[in-house]
């Protein structure tokens, strides 16, 4: 975790890269800006995505039980300009964690095949989901 907060850090501290105009974070996310925050991470070749998912559901009748369950998932996302970020010219990258949490009212309460719901977790777990580098070379010919 610790090498993952020294991406972070050096993502909005100062690795210099050419001056480009910046996606309108206020007029494209719900989160806005983040006072200056993700204009500053773009001008350094880096993005940032959090989603928040949080489901209650209930077993009104049939299953096994009757009950009501809290499942919740974050998502975060970094994709990297490593052009900008490490001036390595024609590479992206990407870090994706994955956080789930909650029992699922599956499990304890209706105990099917198919599941009830698409962020059903058997234990609490904060995983690296993906993580890849990606290089164009030969004018997009091989990848």
């Amino acid at each position: 975790m610790l090498r993952f907060g020294l991406l972070i850090l050096l993502a909005c501290c100062g690795l210099p890269c050419a001056a480009q105009a910046a996606p309108d974070a206020t007029a494209q996310t719900l989160a806005g800006d983040w006072d200056g925050a993700r204009t500053r991470m773009s001008e350094r070749g880096v993005s940032a995505d959090f989603v928040y998912t949080g489901d209650v559901l209930a077993n009104t009748s049939g299953g096994t039980g009757r009950g009501t369950k809290y499942m919740d998932n974050v998502d975060i996302r970094f994709a990297f300009d490593l052009a900008k970020f490490a001036g390595w010219s024609g590479a992206t990258g990407l870090i994706h964690i994955i956080s789930e949490h909650g029992s699922g009212l599956n499990a304890h309460n209706v105990h099917s095949f198919m599941g009830v719901d698409h962020i059903e977790v058997n234990s609490n777990a904060t995983r690296l989901y993906q993580a890849w580098i990606e290089h164009h070379a030969f004018d997009d010919k091989l990848s």
